[in-house]
This record gives C-alpha cells, sequence and structure tokens, in this order.
C-alpha cells in the first residue's frame, strides 16, 4: 500500500481504494504519517467522544509485515498504563491484511514540533537534552 494514496470521503477512509470499515466511527483528518503507518482524528459517534486511529500500512521499499509489527506493537500500548502512553481502546483486523488501533485522543503538538521550538533540547551529544534520531 502506498501511504500517498490515502482518501477520506464523507468520514470513511480509503488506502489504494480499500474501505476500511470503522464501525460507528466518523473520520474527521490525518493528523500523522510515520514509518509505520498513518493515524487519523476521528469521532466516536456512540460515545461522542474524539479518538485516534492508527493504520499500519507498508510502504513500497518497507517488506516487513505490517499486521505482524502492528499486533506486536498493538498489544504493548494495551499492557501498558501511564499518564505519558495513550490508552488503547480497540484494534481490528480489515480485510485479513491491515490492522487498525483506536486509542484515546490527546490535542497538541508533535515531539517534533516541539523540539524545533526547543534548539536547547534538540542537540546531539548534550546529556540534558534529548538525542534527535529518538525524536
Amino acid at each position: 500500500m502506498n501511504l500517498s494514496n490515502v482518501k477520506i470521503n464523507n468520514g470513511e477512509v480509503y488506502i489504494n481504494d480499500l474501505k476500511l470499515n470503522f464501525e460507528n466511527i466518523e473520520v474527521k483528518n490525518i493528523i500523522g504519517k510515520g514509518a509505520n503507518g498513518i493515524i487519523f482524528h476521528c469521532i466516536d459517534k456512540n460515545l461522542n467522544r474524539e479518538v485516534a486511529i492508527k493504520v499500519w500500512v507498508e510502504k513500497d521499499n518497507d517488506n516487513r509485515d505490517k499486521l505482524k509489527q502492528g499486533l506486536y506493537e498493538a498489544r504493548k500500548v494495551s499492557a501498558l498504563k501511564h499518564d505519558n502512553i495513550v490508552t488503547a481502546y480497540s484494534a481490528q483486523i480489515h480485510n485479513d491484511c491491515v490492522l487498525s488501533l483506536t486509542t484515546e485522543y490527546i490535542k497538541g503538538e508533535t515531539l517534533h514540533c516541539y523540539l524545533q521550538q526547543k534548539p536547547d533540547l534538540n542537540k546531539t551529544g548534550d546529556s540534558s537534552g534529548l538525542d534527535p534520531k529518538w525524536a
């Protein structure tokens, strides 16, 4: 699957024309893209709350099994409870090949944006800051 071929139409997500069925979920927009997939800002219509949904998506130059990788990550996240880790609500497998994880939605900025505003934290080799390779 190609991340550039993601469409949101009337609150529904299509990736390479594969419709991802999220029951009682309205997809609002994309809030992030990364090495493993894409994250959507959504509304749970039954509970009337904002949620985030991560979908693991294969990239053209990446041959890792995203379903297996996603399940591993989703299980780790769901086993943790910490103020700095989003709460996992549910996981869903679509068409036997695509995994999505619904989590709490936290409004804020990305770590990348935060570090750009804090140049003193964005130094390499400085034990008081974060190494950008981990950001």
